[in-house]
């Protein structure tokens, strides 16, 4: 296991936080049938990161976490 983990999951668990807000504002508007701020490519794009971001315990070390990009705005 790498050493800063607790680091690591906290910065993970940061970046997951946000991405699923995001998320979860796409997914209220569609809900109530409002105007998206995000196209259905954009919403994939930020819940391919957001399974990343929850994917990074099962790296394998050693080495550097490989952390992933987040869409672009």
């Amino acid at each position: 296991m790498h050493k800063d983990w607790t680091l690591i999951r906290s910065q993970r668990d940061e970046k997951l936080k946000a991405a699923l807000a995001v998320l979860e504002r796409h997914r209220n508007q569609k809900d109530f049938k409002l105007k998206t701020t995000l196209s259905e490519v954009k919403a994939k794009e930020w819940a391919d990161y957001a399974q990343d971001l929850r994917d990074i315990p099962t790296q394998k070390g050693p080495g550097p976490i490989r952390w992933p990009d987040a869409p672009s705005s």
